[in-house]
């Protein structure tokens, strides 16, 4: 289911992986149930085929709080990198 996932809803940052796997460990769990998750899937395909994360991403969590499953946003997965010095501070 992940990679269907992953590839279908061309998910290719770190961040919308992480959310993909988190996904599927709570339909593993049991908090989601797979035939919604495809479901949602399918209607972001047909949104936007082109790039069908974000809808998947905005159905799923509408879905799922209406069966009182909280979903974190995509943001929450992103990685914290050390940003770059911005121009005028100073290097140590």
């Amino acid at each position: 289911m992940e990679e269907q996932l992953l590839n279908r809803l061309k998910a290719t940052r770190d961040d919308q992986r992480a959310y993909v796997k988190y996904v599927v460990a709570l339909t593993k769990a049991g908090k989601l149930d797979r035939r919604l998750v495809v479901a949602v899937e399918r209607y972001a395909l047909r949104r936007n085929a082109q790039y069908p994360f974000p809808f998947f991403e905005r159905a799923l969590k509408y879905e799922a709080a209406k069966r009182r499953v909280v979903l974190p946003t995509v943001r929450n997965f992103a990685s914290t990198r050390p940003s770059a010095p911005t121009a005028g501070s100073p290097l140590p």
